[in-house]
Protein backbone atom coordinates (compact mmCIF):
# COMPACT_ATOMS: atom_id res chain seq x y z
CA UNK A 1 0.00 0.00 0.00
CA UNK A 2 1.27 3.50 -1.22
CA UNK A 3 2.31 5.76 1.82
CA UNK A 4 1.18 9.34 1.78
CA UNK A 5 3.89 11.29 0.28
CA UNK A 6 3.75 13.72 3.79
CA UNK A 7 4.50 10.45 5.74
CA UNK A 8 7.64 9.32 3.61
CA UNK A 9 9.16 12.57 3.58
CA UNK A 10 8.85 13.01 7.83
CA UNK A 11 9.36 9.54 7.89
CA UNK A 12 12.55 9.81 6.14
CA UNK A 13 13.94 12.76 7.83
CA UNK A 14 13.10 11.62 11.47
CA UNK A 15 13.86 8.74 10.67
CA UNK A 16 17.00 9.57 8.85
CA UNK A 17 17.93 11.87 12.50
CA UNK A 18 16.77 8.73 14.20
CA UNK A 19 19.21 6.45 13.07
CA UNK A 20 21.89 9.36 12.83
CA UNK A 21 21.41 9.72 16.59
CA UNK A 22 21.14 6.18 17.73
CA UNK A 23 24.45 5.44 16.06
CA UNK A 24 27.70 6.09 18.00
CA UNK A 25 29.82 8.52 16.14
CA UNK A 26 26.61 10.69 16.61
CA UNK A 27 28.04 11.34 20.11
CA UNK A 28 31.80 11.73 18.50
CA UNK A 29 30.91 14.69 16.58
CA UNK A 30 28.57 16.31 19.19
CA UNK A 31 31.49 16.92 21.08
CA UNK A 32 32.38 20.39 18.68
CA UNK A 33 29.46 21.59 21.12
CA UNK A 34 31.08 20.82 24.18
CA UNK A 35 33.79 22.63 26.00
CA UNK A 36 37.39 22.41 24.12
CA UNK A 37 38.38 21.10 27.04
CA UNK A 38 36.45 18.31 26.93
CA UNK A 39 38.08 16.71 23.49
CA UNK A 40 42.01 17.42 25.00
CA UNK A 41 40.69 14.91 28.57
CA UNK A 42 39.36 12.14 26.30
CA UNK A 43 42.25 12.17 24.31
CA UNK A 44 44.44 12.01 27.28
CA UNK A 45 42.85 9.63 28.89
CA UNK A 46 42.80 7.17 25.44
CA UNK A 47 46.79 8.07 25.80
CA UNK A 48 46.90 7.18 29.49
CA UNK A 49 44.73 3.97 28.65
CA UNK A 50 47.18 2.87 25.66
CA UNK A 51 50.24 3.40 28.03
CA UNK A 52 49.16 1.84 31.18
CA UNK A 53 47.46 -1.57 28.92
CA UNK A 54 44.23 -0.74 30.09
CA UNK A 55 41.38 -1.89 28.30
CA UNK A 56 38.70 0.94 29.94
CA UNK A 57 38.42 4.21 27.85
CA UNK A 58 36.63 7.02 27.50
CA UNK A 59 33.54 7.58 25.55
CA UNK A 60 31.65 11.12 25.02
CA UNK A 61 31.13 12.38 28.05
CA UNK A 62 29.82 15.93 29.07
CA UNK A 63 31.11 15.87 33.10
CA UNK A 64 30.14 19.72 33.85
CA UNK A 65 27.82 20.21 31.48
CA UNK A 66 24.38 18.64 31.02
CA UNK A 67 24.16 14.95 29.87
CA UNK A 68 21.26 15.48 27.85
CA UNK A 69 23.67 17.10 25.38
CA UNK A 70 24.92 13.79 23.98
CA UNK A 71 21.10 12.22 24.08
CA UNK A 72 20.36 10.61 20.56
CA UNK A 73 20.13 13.55 18.04
CA UNK A 74 21.05 14.55 14.72
CA UNK A 75 24.21 14.53 13.81
CA UNK A 76 26.35 14.69 10.82
CA UNK A 77 24.85 13.09 8.77
CA UNK A 78 21.67 14.94 9.13
CA UNK A 79 23.17 18.25 8.60
CA UNK A 80 24.73 17.85 5.16
CA UNK A 81 21.17 16.40 3.91
CA UNK A 82 19.80 19.99 5.49
CA UNK A 83 22.28 21.96 3.76
CA UNK A 84 22.01 20.45 0.49
CA UNK A 85 18.27 20.21 0.72
CA UNK A 86 17.74 24.24 1.78
CA UNK A 87 19.83 25.37 -0.60
CA UNK A 88 17.89 23.72 -3.17
CA UNK A 89 14.75 24.63 -1.92
CA UNK A 90 15.73 28.11 -1.68
CA UNK A 91 16.33 28.67 -4.90
CA UNK A 92 20.33 28.90 -4.83
CA UNK A 93 22.93 27.42 -7.42
CA UNK A 94 24.95 24.23 -6.47
CA UNK A 95 27.82 26.59 -7.29
CA UNK A 96 26.93 29.31 -5.36
CA UNK A 97 26.24 27.28 -2.27
CA UNK A 98 29.08 25.32 -2.16
CA UNK A 99 31.43 28.43 -2.96
CA UNK A 100 29.87 30.10 -0.27
CA UNK A 101 30.53 27.06 2.10
CA UNK A 102 34.11 26.97 1.05
CA UNK A 103 34.55 30.62 1.69
CA UNK A 104 33.88 29.75 5.59
CA UNK A 105 35.67 26.39 5.62
CA UNK A 106 37.97 27.09 8.74
CA UNK A 107 34.16 26.69 10.92
CA UNK A 108 33.64 23.81 8.92
CA UNK A 109 33.77 20.36 10.74
CA UNK A 110 33.69 17.58 7.87
CA UNK A 111 34.74 14.69 6.70
CA UNK A 112 38.79 14.61 5.25
CA UNK A 113 37.51 14.31 1.77
CA UNK A 114 34.58 16.96 2.17
CA UNK A 115 37.82 19.76 3.79
CA UNK A 116 39.69 18.79 0.95
CA UNK A 117 37.17 19.88 -1.53
CA UNK A 118 36.14 22.93 0.17
CA UNK A 119 39.85 23.59 -0.12
CA UNK A 120 40.11 23.21 -3.68
CA UNK A 121 36.74 25.34 -3.84
CA UNK A 122 39.02 27.88 -2.29
CA UNK A 123 41.44 27.77 -4.39
CA UNK A 124 39.45 28.28 -7.03
CA UNK A 125 38.89 24.65 -8.68
CA UNK A 126 35.05 23.95 -9.50
CA UNK A 127 33.76 20.36 -10.42
CA UNK A 128 34.99 18.40 -12.14
CA UNK A 129 38.31 19.24 -10.77
CA UNK A 130 37.40 20.34 -7.06
CA UNK A 131 35.96 16.37 -6.43
CA UNK A 132 38.45 14.60 -9.14
CA UNK A 133 41.45 15.84 -6.90
CA UNK A 134 40.11 14.61 -3.61
CA UNK A 135 41.60 10.69 -2.53
CA UNK A 136 38.56 10.75 -0.68
CA UNK A 137 35.93 10.74 -3.97
CA UNK A 138 34.40 7.60 -2.81
CA UNK A 139 33.41 9.07 0.66
CA UNK A 140 29.71 8.00 1.66
CA UNK A 141 28.85 11.00 2.52
CA UNK A 142 27.86 11.77 -0.34
CA UNK A 143 25.14 9.76 -0.51
CA UNK A 144 23.11 10.80 2.31
CA UNK A 145 22.99 14.23 0.35
CA UNK A 146 21.76 12.52 -3.20
CA UNK A 147 19.01 11.23 -0.68
CA UNK A 148 18.34 15.04 -0.37
CA UNK A 149 18.23 15.92 -3.95
CA UNK A 150 15.68 12.98 -4.56
CA UNK A 151 13.59 14.06 -1.30
CA UNK A 152 12.69 17.11 -3.82
CA UNK A 153 12.97 16.22 -7.51
CA UNK A 154 12.00 12.59 -7.54
CA UNK A 155 8.99 13.03 -9.78
CA UNK A 156 11.40 13.74 -12.11
CA UNK A 157 14.23 11.44 -12.56
CA UNK A 158 16.07 13.50 -15.36
CA UNK A 159 16.25 16.29 -13.53
CA UNK A 160 17.63 14.51 -10.14
CA UNK A 161 20.12 13.12 -11.69
CA UNK A 162 21.49 16.29 -12.99
CA UNK A 163 20.80 17.57 -9.59
CA UNK A 164 22.62 15.06 -8.27
CA UNK A 165 25.60 15.34 -10.52
CA UNK A 166 25.70 18.79 -9.79
CA UNK A 167 26.09 18.79 -5.88
CA UNK A 168 27.61 15.36 -5.70
CA UNK A 169 30.71 16.70 -7.99
CA UNK A 170 31.49 19.64 -5.95
CA UNK A 171 32.89 17.02 -3.20
CA UNK A 172 33.08 13.57 -5.06
CA UNK A 173 33.99 12.31 -8.34
CA UNK A 174 33.17 8.51 -9.98
CA UNK A 175 32.16 5.82 -7.83
CA UNK A 176 31.02 8.10 -5.10
CA UNK A 177 29.33 9.77 -7.90
CA UNK A 178 27.62 6.71 -9.57
CA UNK A 179 26.73 5.34 -5.34
CA UNK A 180 25.18 8.52 -5.22
CA UNK A 181 23.08 8.21 -8.32
CA UNK A 182 21.74 4.96 -7.80
CA UNK A 183 20.49 5.80 -4.04
CA UNK A 184 18.73 8.79 -5.55
CA UNK A 185 16.86 6.54 -7.94
CA UNK A 186 16.35 4.03 -5.26
CA UNK A 187 14.00 6.72 -2.96
CA UNK A 188 13.13 8.54 -6.20
CA UNK A 189 11.78 5.14 -6.72
CA UNK A 190 9.82 4.13 -3.43
CA UNK A 191 8.49 7.96 -3.41
CA UNK A 192 6.73 7.38 -6.63
CA UNK A 193 5.41 4.24 -5.51
CA UNK A 194 7.26 1.45 -6.99
CA UNK A 195 7.87 -1.56 -5.21
CA UNK A 196 10.69 -2.29 -3.10
CA UNK A 197 12.34 -5.40 -5.44
CA UNK A 198 11.59 -3.01 -8.43
CA UNK A 199 13.14 -0.02 -6.77
CA UNK A 200 16.37 -1.97 -6.15
CA UNK A 201 16.68 -2.74 -9.49
CA UNK A 202 16.49 0.51 -10.61
CA UNK A 203 19.31 1.48 -8.38
CA UNK A 204 21.60 -1.48 -9.80
CA UNK A 205 21.07 0.24 -13.11
CA UNK A 206 22.78 3.35 -12.46
CA UNK A 207 25.98 1.68 -11.50
CA UNK A 208 28.51 1.11 -14.44
CA UNK A 209 28.85 -2.43 -15.37
CA UNK A 210 32.88 -2.77 -14.67
CA UNK A 211 32.69 -0.18 -11.70
CA UNK A 212 33.91 -0.77 -8.20
CA UNK A 213 31.08 -0.15 -7.40
CA UNK A 214 28.76 -2.57 -9.30
CA UNK A 215 31.53 -5.56 -8.45
CA UNK A 216 31.40 -4.33 -4.21
CA UNK A 217 27.32 -3.91 -4.10
CA UNK A 218 26.75 -7.41 -6.07
CA UNK A 219 29.31 -8.97 -3.80
CA UNK A 220 27.25 -7.76 -1.42
CA UNK A 221 24.07 -9.30 -2.30
CA UNK A 222 25.26 -12.38 -3.68
CA UNK A 223 27.28 -13.58 -0.49
CA UNK A 224 23.72 -12.34 1.44
CA UNK A 225 21.26 -13.90 -1.32
CA UNK A 226 18.21 -14.52 0.61
CA UNK A 227 19.44 -14.61 4.20
CA UNK A 228 16.41 -13.79 6.47
CA UNK A 229 18.54 -14.20 9.79
CA UNK A 230 19.51 -10.77 10.67
CA UNK A 231 22.20 -12.12 12.50
CA UNK A 232 23.54 -14.63 10.35
CA UNK A 233 23.45 -12.06 7.44
CA UNK A 234 25.34 -9.22 9.47
CA UNK A 235 27.87 -11.96 10.21
CA UNK A 236 28.34 -13.47 6.95
CA UNK A 237 28.84 -9.28 5.68
CA UNK A 238 31.25 -8.95 8.08
CA UNK A 239 33.65 -11.84 8.18
CA UNK A 240 33.36 -12.21 3.92
CA UNK A 241 32.63 -8.38 2.55
CA UNK A 242 33.78 -5.55 4.68
CA UNK A 243 37.33 -4.39 4.34
CA UNK A 244 39.51 -4.41 7.99
CA UNK A 245 42.92 -2.94 6.01
CA UNK A 246 42.20 0.90 5.35
CA UNK A 247 42.29 3.15 8.12
CA UNK A 248 38.47 5.22 6.97
CA UNK A 249 35.58 3.17 6.57
CA UNK A 250 33.61 5.69 4.59
CA UNK A 251 33.80 3.88 0.99
CA UNK A 252 30.07 4.47 -0.88
CA UNK A 253 30.53 1.32 -2.96
CA UNK A 254 30.72 -0.96 0.35
CA UNK A 255 28.15 1.31 2.22
CA UNK A 256 25.45 1.03 -0.79
CA UNK A 257 26.21 -2.97 -0.83
CA UNK A 258 25.42 -3.22 2.76
CA UNK A 259 22.42 -1.37 2.93
CA UNK A 260 20.61 -3.15 -0.49
CA UNK A 261 22.02 -6.46 1.21
CA UNK A 262 20.00 -5.97 4.09
CA UNK A 263 17.13 -4.37 2.16
CA UNK A 264 16.63 -7.12 0.26
CA UNK A 265 15.93 -9.26 3.41
CA UNK A 266 14.18 -7.17 5.57
CA UNK A 267 10.66 -6.27 5.65
CA UNK A 268 10.37 -4.24 8.51
CA UNK A 269 11.46 -0.71 9.86
CA UNK A 270 12.96 -2.44 12.79
CA UNK A 271 14.47 -5.24 11.05
CA UNK A 272 16.35 -2.61 8.53
CA UNK A 273 18.22 -0.19 11.12
CA UNK A 274 18.77 -3.02 13.72
CA UNK A 275 20.33 -5.11 10.59
CA UNK A 276 22.97 -1.54 9.86
CA UNK A 277 23.84 -1.03 13.62
CA UNK A 278 25.44 -4.19 13.71
CA UNK A 279 28.48 -3.25 11.47
CA UNK A 280 30.42 -1.23 13.67
CA UNK A 281 33.26 0.08 10.86
CA UNK A 282 29.83 1.54 9.21
CA UNK A 283 27.87 3.30 11.89
CA UNK A 284 28.63 6.80 10.49
CA UNK A 285 26.40 6.85 7.49
CA UNK A 286 24.91 3.18 7.25
CA UNK A 287 21.96 3.60 10.13
CA UNK A 288 20.70 7.19 9.15
CA UNK A 289 20.67 5.72 5.31
CA UNK A 290 18.24 2.96 7.22
CA UNK A 291 16.15 5.23 8.70
CA UNK A 292 15.27 7.67 5.57
CA UNK A 293 15.13 4.47 3.36
CA UNK A 294 12.60 2.66 6.64
CA UNK A 295 11.05 6.49 6.56
CA UNK A 296 9.75 6.50 2.48
CA UNK A 297 8.94 2.63 3.11
CA UNK A 298 7.25 2.57 6.37
CA UNK A 299 6.11 5.84 7.46
CA UNK A 300 6.97 7.20 10.86
CA UNK A 301 4.30 4.83 12.69
CA UNK A 302 7.81 3.52 13.27
CA UNK A 303 9.04 5.68 15.04
CA UNK A 304 9.50 6.36 19.32
CA UNK A 305 7.07 9.11 19.80
CA UNK A 306 9.79 11.34 20.93
CA UNK A 307 11.90 10.87 17.91
CA UNK A 308 8.57 12.58 16.07
CA UNK A 309 8.89 15.62 18.48
CA UNK A 310 8.52 19.31 16.37
CA UNK A 311 11.11 20.56 18.51
CA UNK A 312 14.23 18.49 17.36
CA UNK A 313 16.76 20.56 15.50
CA UNK A 314 19.84 20.51 14.27
CA UNK A 315 22.99 21.22 16.67
CA UNK A 316 25.31 23.07 14.22
CA UNK A 317 28.19 20.35 15.00
CA UNK A 318 29.51 20.61 10.87
CA UNK A 319 27.79 23.79 9.88
CA UNK A 320 27.26 26.24 12.06
CA UNK A 321 24.89 27.93 10.16
CA UNK A 322 22.28 24.66 10.36
CA UNK A 323 22.10 25.59 14.19
CA UNK A 324 18.71 25.55 15.47
CA UNK A 325 16.89 24.16 12.13
CA UNK A 326 14.14 22.52 12.75
CA UNK A 327 13.16 18.75 11.32
CA UNK A 328 9.74 19.31 11.11
CA UNK A 329 10.48 22.71 9.21
CA UNK A 330 12.40 21.50 7.03
CA UNK A 331 10.05 18.51 6.18
CA UNK A 332 7.19 20.62 5.81
CA UNK A 333 9.26 23.10 3.16
CA UNK A 334 9.76 19.67 1.11
CA UNK A 335 6.57 18.60 1.99
CA UNK A 336 4.72 22.28 0.03
CA UNK A 337 7.72 21.75 -2.90
CA UNK A 338 4.94 18.86 -4.16
CA UNK A 339 1.85 21.42 -3.83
Amino acid sequence: MKIELTNQIKGLIFGMAFGDGLAAPSATNRLSILAPKRIMRMRSLSEFADENLHTTRPVPYTHAQPGIMLNPSPSDDSEWFGFVATYLLNGQSSEAAWVQLAAHKDQVRARTGTKIALKNLANGLLPPHSGHDNPHYFDDIALIRAVAVASIYFTNQHEMLAKVQEDITFTHSEDGLYCSQSIAVLFASILRGEGKSQAINNALQFLPGESWSSYLVADAMNKVGQTSNTFTRALILEEQFIENIYAYPISAPETLGLLLAHLSNTETAEGLINSTLLHKRKLDSLPPLAGALAGVLYGTEWLPETSLNESISLAGVCIPDLKGTKLLQLANAIIESHN
